[in-house]
């Protein structure tokens, strides 16, 4: 999410404001629209340090959901456990993808059951 990222120096409000008014501008343009918000999978590594608020945007746009009675896929809180569950997936290596030694593990102990 751009607007968790702190060099653009903008708030939890504005960005609700900024959603809100683009919800508002699809409806405007088309009434029967169904709009659909989505939260991503967690920043990690640098990524989370370019959004140390993430949890505060993503709880907006749950927000914004529940007051709109809008659907929301929130992929954040699916991730989260898994990525509490594979701690090795937060290796410098590869942006913070699994190293290819534990993809490969994993893939053959899941092979194997």
């Amino acid at each position: 999410m751009k607007n968790a990222i702190l060099k653009y120096n903008i708030s939890v409000a504005k960005a609700q404001s900024n959603l809100t008014n683009m919800i508002a501008q699809i409806l405007a343009a088309k009434a029967d629209t169904e709009v659909i918000l989505m939260t991503m999978n967690p920043p990690i590594n640098e990524h989370l340090k370019q959004r140390p608020k993430i949890e505060d945007f993503y709880q907006l746009y749950r927000e914004v959901a529940k007051e709109r009675k809008l659907f929301l896929i929130d992929q954040y809180l699916n991730w989260k456990p898994i990525l509490k569950i594979r701690a090795r997936w937060h290796s410098p290596r590869a942006g913070g993808l699994p190293p290819s030694d534990y993809a490969r593990n994993f893939s053959s102990s899941r092979n194997q059951s």
